[in-house]
């Protein structure tokens, strides 16, 4: 995974990762777990 951006975090659900903005929430990536 890369490092986020500013205003980025990664969320963790389940086995997978989300790259979400921290103010709107949009979803910027996904990593999915195999």
């Amino acid at each position: 995974m890369r490092r986020p951006g500013r205003g980025q975090e990664w969320i963790r659900v389940g086995n997978d990762y989300l790259l979400v903005s921290v103010v709107s929430g949009i979803i910027f990536g996904a990593i999915a777990a195999h």
